[in-house]
């Protein structure tokens, strides 16, 4: 079977994407990082370097080139890993990327950091003040549902991000997110800047899935990624549409692939230490 590494957005665990992944685990090998930026031997570091790298550490334990699906930080990091290492994948659907690969986008990222405005042209410091402790589980889910980040999931999804984002505290009882969000500011203010004029020199087939009402990709960004030569296209939904439509969303990652493949595939399992994650966090 065909193996689909997975890469989530920064500060939604893996396992917030379950129903959308187990609808895909239907006919696909699933594997992924339970919390991205969480292993001390893969720090968050500048253009998210070492995050790449964590990717590529366990793709390089499949015995087959994978299909990288990745979400916003999930698809930049895949897309650096098959620049990287173009070998390791079969091609990328990449959901709603902070990918800028043309225009003034990267060089205004670049100038922000020096200037120390990062935090601003960013969601970092929203990160800085999210709130991280509740007093029950359904006090959690009454917050989040409340704020307009979450208030187009499908509920099955905010629950499911309820479960893998907190963590219960043994002694008081409260819930308390588990992705860190000092983690999640520093993803944010190392956002990569260093994908300018990259597109003709990606090697695997990639899809950009852009959502049509809230694209963290502008018009001109778009421009940029049909001209590299890059397949585009927009689907219903925000910039976190994977959790608000799972269903249709796993139906149009998996019809992407079998249009690439002709609905076969004689590829090897992965190792056991990558299907044993996933099934951890499922």
């Amino acid at each position: 079977m065909t193996t689909i590494h997975f890469a989530h957005a920064n500060g939604f665990p893996m396992g917030s994407y379950r129903v959308m992944l187990s609808r895909l685990a239907e006919s696909f090998d699933l594997q992924g990082i339970s919390h991205i930026g969480h292993d001390e031997r893969w720090p968050v570091d500048q253009n998210w370097d070492a995050l790449v790298d964590e990717q590529l550490n366990m793709i390089h334990q499949c015995s087959e080139p994978v299909w990288g699906v990745g979400h916003s930080l999930g698809g930049v990091l895949l897309y650096r890993a098959a620049l990287k290492a173009p070998g390791y994948f079969k091609g990328l659907i990449l959901l709603d990327p902070p990918l800028y690969i043309s225009g003034l986008r990267p060089w205004l990222l670049k100038l922000a950091k020096r200037t120390g405005k990062i935090d601003i042209v960013t969601p970092a410091r929203q990160s800085r003040r999210r709130k991280s402790r509740w007093s029950d589980r359904q006090a959690v889910f009454d917050y989040l549902i409340s704020r307009k980040l979450f208030a187009d999931f499908d509920e099955r999804c905010l629950w499911d991000y309820i479960d893998h984002a907190t963590d219960k505290v043994p002694v008081s009882g409260e819930y308390r997110l588990n992705f860190m969000p000092e983690v999640e500011y520093e993803i944010f203010c190392n956002l990569a800047d260093n994908l300018w004029n990259t597109g003709s020199k990606i090697k695997p087939s990639v899809t950009v899935v852009t959502s049509r009402h809230a694209s963290v990709i502008h018009k001109a960004g778009i421009r940029g990624i049909r001209q590299a030569g890059l397949n585009w296209q927009e689907t219903d939904g925000g910039h976190l549409f994977p959790l608000e439509y799972p269903e249709s969303t796993a139906d149009m990652i998996q019809s992407m692939i079998n249009s690439f493949t002709n609905g076969s595939d004689g590829g090897k399992v992965c190792m056991t230490q990558s299907r044993s994650k996933l099934n951890s966090i499922m």
